[in-house]
């Protein structure tokens, strides 16, 4: 009975778009009858989620409406996709297609390298000023003793941006790190995991193979 409901009230409505005030009794209803509809549990759409449904309209005997998946933004973008899902009520399908993609946030905003240069600078001086100096980042360097440290690289850039622009910009930024602390005698001696530790060269053999 909840189709032939939805049935008979978008067939009271004229073309176009349906009306705010209309809005939650349509969705309730279609929610109610969603799995009657051949296609309706394509990229894994269930009746609840149609709560979110945007830019309802009638064309008869077809419904269309927009759907945002959040997919995307659960790894960090700033971007959700949108589709288009169009259920005939008439012969009881629900199609669906891709449309766009929107913005939700601002990305995040790009850094050059003369900025990660910077950055990491800023963390080379705290390692020059010492381990008791005050102004020493204990969330950045960690002091295992007075010649060797070890710092959280992926610390200096927040995560605040897509997955694989993140990884990438951490990436960047080891590399550099690791050059800019052999500036100032501090050699590698294992780069693993969240850390990269160092030791003051001349101090044990620690370095890398294969770093110059």
């Amino acid at each position: 009975m909840t189709r032939e409901t939805l049935v008979k009230l978008l067939e009271s409505l004229p073309s176009g778009p349906v009306a705010d005030n209309l809005r939650g009794r349509v969705i309730k209803l279609l929610q109610g009858c969603w799995d009657e509809f051949a296609g309706s549990h394509q990229t894994k759409m269930e009746a609840y989620k149609l709560d979110r449904a945007e830019h309802l309209h009638w064309a008869g005997p077809v419904l269309s409406f927009k759907m945002a998946r959040h997919g995307a933004t659960v790894l960090g973008s700033p971007r959700e996709h949108l589709y288009w899902w169009r259920i005939n009520v008439a012969d009881k399908t629900a199609t669906l297609e891709k449309g766009t993609f929107r913005l939700v946030r601002p990305s995040a905003a790009k850094l050059s390298k003369d900025e990660i240069l910077e950055i990491v600078r800023r963390v080379c001086e705290h390692v020059q000023n010492g381990p008791l100096s005050s102004a020493a980042p204990g969330i950045f360097v960690t002091w295992k003793s007075e010649t060797e440290i070890l710092i959280r690289s992926a610390a200096l850039i927040p995560a605040d941006g897509f997955k694989q622009t993140l990884a990438g910009r951490r990436k960047r930024v080891r590399s550099i790190l690791i050059d800019e602390m052999k500036t100032i005698g501090w050699v590698i001696v294992s780069d693993k995991g969240a850390f990269v530790r160092f030791r003051k060269a001349g101090v044990g053999s620690g370095e890398l193979p294969g770093r110059p």
